[in-house]
């Protein structure tokens, strides 16, 4: 086995183990954004908002220690900008989350990832999810957007009749 080959299965072991932590690291990627791609124009702003944030935060603990107390400006500006990011992260996720709906399926593990593939490549924005173990069966399903609904729950009922 080469390299590649090894760590591709390694990678394909982890994202059927804990699908979360892969998506998590995935997500890494923007920063944890998911409905916007950010280019030049969204890093900008961002980091502008952050700027300013970092300018008013110090400035208004020097104003209130009557200039007794004085923070480094590169904390303040890298306070800033981590706010900002996590303001638009957390508006981004809100934003993802009031338009998609998470289904439970019933199915083993392997037919819930095949069943993601297969309508991801049918044009559907489906991805997979676990919450965990209760009691000793793992808790799977998918998520999608609220208006694919009908058009996942057909596939799901294709896959278990396909099934039986």
């Amino acid at each position: 086995m080469t390299t590649n080959d090894t760590l591709a299965s390694a990678a394909s072991l982890v994202d059927r183990r804990a699908p979360g932590f892969v998506r998590f690291l995935a997500a890494l990627r923007w920063g944890g954004l998911r409905t916007i791609d950010p280019g030049g124009l969204t890093w900008g702003a961002e980091a502008a908002a952050g700027l300013g944030l970092g300018f008013g935060a110090r400035e208004a603990v020097r104003a209130a220690s009557r200039g007794r107390i004085r923070v480094p400006l590169v904390a303040a500006l890298a306070t800033g900008w981590v706010v900002s990011h996590l303001a638009l992260w957390r508006w981004d996720t809100v934003r993802w989350r009031s338009r998609r709906v998470a289904l439970v399926v019933d199915l083993p593990l392997d037919a819930v990832i095949d069943l993601a593939a297969q309508l991801c490549d049918d044009g559907l924005t489906v991805e997979r999810w676990e919450r965990g173990i209760r009691g000793s069966r793992r808790i799977h399903g998918l998520w999608c957007r609220a208006g694919d609904v009908r058009a996942v729950n057909r596939a799901i009922d294709d896959e278990v009749l396909v099934s039986r």
